[in-house]
């Protein structure tokens, strides 16, 4: 005798397949989306609606779009917390956008995290499995499984002899409803043999979490730069024309010694900052000029101003653009926008070998070490090519990008 589940399961496609007679053979695909919500999203973000797959953002959005927008959206931790006690009781309720450019930038981040939720996205950040001293890379049964923790960064201990290193604690603790997936996969398959494809998979799971988690935070900054919550989602006055919010603009100082890394840091040519590949790749306390800053970041040291030329970082980076960058990197800079100095090749678009692009790599484990088996520096305009080297050797990456900022004052 069979028992009945107790559990109830909701399916929302986004699209809907019909049968049209006479011709029961040529099924037609509409989306699962209500008129309502469609003619109100049309009228906010000015784009006539296209039934299938994806628009080009600029005259017609699709499907798609929407449900990448939504996804955005449902991803910002800003909402998590903000909605916490909603979200417990009832179905999400996700506020339309108030402007044509805050849907496109949201629907655009929208779209990565899908591909990284899918592990579609063929992340498998800086991190490898590795073998205790003296043991070979043999014993892939799946045994107590831990994580031992080194200055936020630590290793996953698939039994007591194997470990993927590097792998960063928020990773780890990251959770998606009630579940952690980067404990949950291995643990669900506790005494299991893995094969190698296993090993890489649980790779590319630790990747795309570690860049969904980056990706996530900038949901919040998009918001944020349009107005925050819940400005950004109010809507315009029909006929309003939009406008960009005005940048602040960037002013030398001659500071106080107590002033520096507190209101202003230094201003850095970037041929100087990619030109030495030394371990400390901007002497600060010797820079000429500083620039106060006003962003949301605490400043310290480290930390400093330059400007990014070029359009392949567009449009979260504007061609010319002044931006704020930290650095040291230490650990993974999976899924980081970086500036990096390139040792065997230029950036095709402005002929330097300075870049700011988005890192990603992949590693290959040969006996107890790995090396790296491919960087790639992706722009995020589709307009250009990505920079691919063989080695870590091939570069040095400088900072982290933080925000862009506003011009600088003459």
């Amino acid at each position: 005798m069979s028992s009945a589940t107790r559990e109830i399961g909701h399916l929302f496609p986004l699209a809907m397949t019909t049968e049209t007679p006479p011709a029961p053979a040529a099924p037609q695909r509409r989306p699962n989306l209500s008129r309502e919500f469609l003619e109100e999203l049309s009228q906010r973000v000015g784009l006539r609606f296209t039934a299938v797959g994806a628009g080009d953002l600029r005259s017609a959005f699709g499907p798609e779009d929407a449900f990448h927008y939504l996804y955005a959206v449902l991803s910002s931790p800003e909402y998590r917390s903000r909605y916490a006690d909603f979200l417990k009781s009832d179905f999400p309720r996700v506020p339309l956008p108030g402007s044509r450019a805050l849907f496109e930038r949201l629907a655009g981040l929208g779209r990565r995290l899908t591909a990284l939720s899918l592990l579609e996205a063929g992340v498998t950040d800086a991190v490898a499995w590795r073998a205790a001293p003296g043991v070979a890379l043999t014993n892939h049964r799946v045994g107590r499984v831990r994580f031992s923790e080194t200055t936020g960064r630590g290793r996953v201990w698939l039994n007591e002899e194997l470990y993927c290193e590097e792998v960063p604690a928020a990773v780890w603790e990251f959770s998606i409803g009630g579940y952690r997936p980067a404990q949950k996969w291995l643990k669900d398959r506790k005494g299991r043999t893995l094969s190698e494809e296993d090993l890489d998979h649980y790779r590319g799971i630790v990747g795309a979490i570690g860049e969904m988690i980056h990706r996530m935070a900038e949901v919040d900054e998009v918001i944020e730069a349009h107005g925050g919550w819940p400005g950004a989602f109010e809507p315009r006055e029909e006929g309003a024309v939009e406008k960009e919010a005005p940048e602040p603009r960037l002013r030398l100082v001659e500071p106080e010694p107590g002033d520096r890394y507190r209101t202003c840091v230094p201003l850095v040519p970037l041929r100087a900052a990619a030109g030495a590949f030394s371990e400390t790749q901007v002497e600060d306390e010797s820079s000429d000029e500083w620039v106060e800053v006003e962003t949301r970041h605490r400043l310290r040291e480290g930390m400093f101003v330059a400007q990014v030329v070029g359009k392949s970082m567009e449009p979260r980076i504007p061609g010319g653009a002044f931006c704020l960058f930290r650095g040291p990197v230490a650990g993974t800079r999976q899924g980081m926008i970086v500036l990096a100095a390139l040792r065997a090749a230029v950036d095709p678009e402005t002929d330097e070998r300075w870049t700011v692009k988005r890192y990603a790599s992949r590693k290959r484990v040969e006996g107890d070490s790995w090396r790296h088996e491919r960087i790639t520096l992706s722009p995020l305009n589709p307009d250009f090519e990505p920079i691919e080297v063989d080695s870590r050797d091939d570069l040095r990456v400088v900072a982290e990008f933080l925000e862009a900022l506003g011009d600088l004052e003459k």
